[in-house]
């Protein structure tokens, strides 16, 4: 598992962060926001893990790789 801690200054720029590494990385869960001690801005948290691999797919760009040295 992956924690993401996001520091945003309102909630819809977590939301923007928290859109952002969905596209790279499965969230799991999601924080409510949160905010700061500090007063000045929003905390959210994910939990992440990595997407599944396609080993067709990463076993073809690895041959496509070694022939083109």
């Amino acid at each position: 598992m992956i924690r993401v801690r996001i520091v945003a200054d309102d909630v819809d720029q977590a939301d923007a962060a928290a859109l952002a590494i969905g596209r790279v990385l499965t969230v799991t869960r999601e924080s409510p926001p949160r905010p700061r001690r500090s007063g000045d801005g929003v905390t959210v948290y994910l939990d992440a893990e990595l997407p599944p691999v396609d080993r067709d797919a990463a076993g073809a760009a690895r041959r496509e790789r070694r022939s083109t040295r």
